[in-house]
């Protein structure tokens, strides 16, 4: 796509960009190097089986382009940052298509918190009657404590829209569905930025529902149309949606939070450990939300 090479050279020219070798002779440390890549040979080594079975799948990818999905593709991509014009033109384009939707939004975030802007036009398509969910990580899956701590606080208000709300089992039932066969991460979550616009679009880029990404960092991602597409993106993650693999929030009667799976019910948000909850609690004394 032409837009794509144009907007990479937008980057490539502006003032952000420059050459490393201008700095990093500042911070040549050839123990710390050799500590590197030390380091990083013992990981590889775990990577050997599915580098393996990799290599042998040149078939398997060659054959992906028969089953390619075809789309009209509206490239959606911030511009490089200024002092007068912050990075928002990948947001503001979707928070439009939020608010221009007639059936249902599916959103898919690694990291959630809510702005005024995205809560409002979650609101207003809500009280148009579009179904809006959310799937994201828990305390347990994440990878971020801290742009946790910050959904933590705002996750209340997003159910008080009447949006359903979901977050990653630790234990996921479809785990295996995500990892090469034989190889088994050390960590699982969700990295996921998707959006799935009623039954004839889908966004799929680098923006995370958060301020950091819809007001800070420079994005980019495509809008879709294709229904085809729509419906695919729909399946393929179904059964992350489901109560074996993921907690459904809820809001109780008396004002506080519920998680339910398929198993059981929590009053507390599930974590993988105390270090967990304990830096969650650190984290959240801290007024950052609106960097994270």
């Amino acid at each position: 796509m032409p837009e794509l090479a144009n907007g990479f050279d937008a980057f490539w020219n502006s003032g952000w960009a420059f050459p490393v070798a201008e700095i990093a002779h500042k911070y040549a440390n050839n123990a710390d190097f050799n500590r590197l890549k030390d380091d990083l040979r013992s990981k590889a080594s775990l990577l050997d089986k599915w580098r393996a079975g990799y290599q042998s799948q040149t078939k398997t990818w060659a054959d992906l382009a028969e089953v390619m999905i075809e789309g009209q593709a509206t490239l959606l991509l911030d511009k490089p940052h200024f002092e007068e014009k912050l990075p928002t033109q990948v947001s503001e384009k979707l928070l439009q298509t939020f608010r221009g939707s007639e059936g249902e939004i599916i959103a898919i975030s690694a990291y959630l918190i809510m702005t005024d802007e995205l809560l409002n036009s979650i609101q207003f398509a809500i009280n148009k009657g579009v179904k809006v969910s959310f799937l994201t990580n828990s305390l347990a899956s994440t990878n971020h404590i801290a742009a946790h701590s910050a959904y933590r606080h705002h996750r209340k208000a997003l159910l008080e829209t009447g949006a359903k709300l979901f977050t990653v089992r630790l234990d996921a039932e479809n785990r295996l569905e995500h990892e090469p066969p034989g190889f088994v991460a050390e960590h699982f979550g969700l990295h996921g930025k998707v959006v799935i616009l009623d039954d004839d679009h889908v966004f799929i880029g680098t923006l995370n529902l958060d301020p950091s990404s819809m007001f800070l960092n420079t994005e980019m991602g495509l809008l879709i149309e294709s229904p085809e597409l729509n419906a695919a993106v729909r399946t393929a993650f179904l059964s992350d949606f489901s109560p074996q693999s993921s907690w459904k929030l809820e809001l109780e009667e008396n004002g506080e939070i519920s998680w339910t799976s398929s198993d059981k019910i929590l009053t507390q948000q599930p974590a993988n450990n105390i270090g967990q909850r304990i830096m969650d609690f650190i984290f959240g004394l801290f007024p950052i939300d609106s960097e994270m």
